[in-house]
C-alpha cells in the first residue's frame, strides 16, 4: 500500500498521523511504502483538503465551520476518492458543502503516570501555532492563570511551544515557557497536574490525547477533535465563543472558537481549588485512554478504508 503524507516529522500533526496508520495497515498485514513526492498515484494521501495528489483515499483536517472554496473545487475534482477525517466535527463540516466523509478516531500509547507531589500544583500546556497564533491562542491561558492566581503561592503554569513560535508576554516568575525544540515532552505531562488548552479550532488536538493518556485532566473549549475522546470525566469543558477564523491559512472561511479569559480563569481556579476532583478525574482520563489506543483505530481503520 502507497501513501503520501507532505511529513513524516512526529512533532505535527501529519507526521504523528502518519506513523499511526502506518502501523495500523502492517497490523492489518499489509506491506507499506510511504513518500512525499507530489506525483504518482497513491493509495492513501494524507494532506489537506485542498489536496491535489491523486489518491483512492484523502485522510485530511479541517478545523473551522466552513470549507474555502479551494478545498471543496479540489475535493470535487477527484470525485472517486474517498474521503477520511478524524472527527465529527469535521464530519458534519465537510457534510454541509454536500461531502461525505468517514472517520476514523487516532491513538496515543502513552503509559498512565501516578499524579505528582500536588505542592507547586502545575498547569501546563504543549502547543505548536504554525505561525497562526490567533489559532491556539495561548496568551489568553498566561493572562487567564494571571487573573486566577493573582497572588496565589504554591501554583505554577508551565507552556512548551515551538521555536518558531509567536513570543509570549508575561513577568510572572511563576510562569515557565520553553521555546527550544525537545525531542522528547513526556516529562512535561509527567510533571503536571492539569493540562489547559485556549484553543478553539483542533482537527483531534495530540496535545490533549497525550494528557488524558498520561493521566492528567484537561481544561479546554467543548469543540472539535477533543471531544471525541475527552468528556465529562476527565475535563473541564468551556464554551466556545464563536469568531471568525484568522486570514493566512484559513482566508477567514468559516468560525473558530475562543475562551472567555475570565471563564478559563474560573475554571483553572476551581482545579486549583478541587483537587479532589483532580485526582478523580485523573483515574478517569486514563481509563477512558484507554478506548483511543492502536488496536482501536486499526479497527476504524480497516472499516474506514474497506479494507
Amino acid at each position: 500500500m502507497k501513501i503520501y503524507t507532505g511529513s513524516l516529522n512526529p512533532v505535527n500533526s501529519f507526521g504523528r498521523v502518519t506513523h499511526s496508520l502506518v502501523e495500523c495497515l502492517r497490523r492489518l498485514g499489509f506491506l507499506v511504502t510511504i513518500s512525499d513526492k507530489a506525483t504518482g498515484n497513491y493509495d492513501i494521501a494524507i494532506d489537506g483538503p485542498a489536496s491535489q495528489i491523486k489518491a483512492k483515499h484523502l485522510l485530511t483536517f479541517w478545523e473551522t465551520t466552513e470549507l474555502r472554496p479551494q478545498d471543496v473545487d479540489c475535493i470535487k475534482k477527484q470525485p472517486t476518492r474517498k474521503l477520511i477525517v478524524t472527527c465529527r466535527f469535521t464530519h458534519d463540516v465537510f457534510r454541509q458543502h454536500g461531502l461525505r466523509a468517514r472517520i476514523i478516531p487516532l491513538a496515543s500509547e502513552h503509559k498512565p503516570v501516578p499524579l505528582p507531589a500536588l505542592n507547586p500544583f502545575t498547569f501546563y500546556t504543549i502547543y505548536q501555532d504554525a505561525g497562526y497564533w490567533e489559532r491556539k491562542r495561548t496568551q489568553d491561558v498566561i493572562d487567564a492563570f494571571e487573573l486566577a492566581f493573582n497572588k496565589t503561592h504554591g501554583v505554577r503554569l508551565v507552556i512548551k511551544q515551538g521555536p518558531n513560535c509567536k513570543v509570549l508576554e508575561t513577568f510572572d516568575r511563576r510562569i515557565e515557557i520553553i521555546r527550544e525544540f525537545l525531542p522528547d515532552v513526556s516529562h512535561i505531562h509527567k510533571n503536571g497536574h492539569v493540562f489547559v488548552s485556549a484553543c478553539g479550532a483542533e482537527g483531534w488536538g495530540y496535545p490533549h490525547h497525550d494528557a488524558m493518556a498520561f493521566g492528567r485532566p484537561v481544561i479546554c473549549q467543548k469543540i472539535g477533535g477533543p471531544i471525541e475522546f475527552l468528556d465529562d470525566s476527565c475535563a473541564w469543558f468551556l464554551r466556545p465563543h464563536m469568531h471568525r477564523a484568522p486570514s493566512g491559512f484559513y482566508d477567514n472561511y468559516g468560525k473558530i472558537g475562543r475562551v472567555s479569559i475570565k471563564e478559563l480563569a474560573a475554571a483553572m481556579r476551581y482545579a486549583f481549588d478541587n483537587q479532589d476532583q483532580v485526582m478523580e478525574k485523573s483515574t478517569n482520563a486514563f481509563i477512558r485512554a484507554r478506548s483511543f489506543t492502536l488496536d482501536q483505530m486499526t479497527i476504524a481503520v480497516k472499516k474506514a478504508f474497506d479494507l
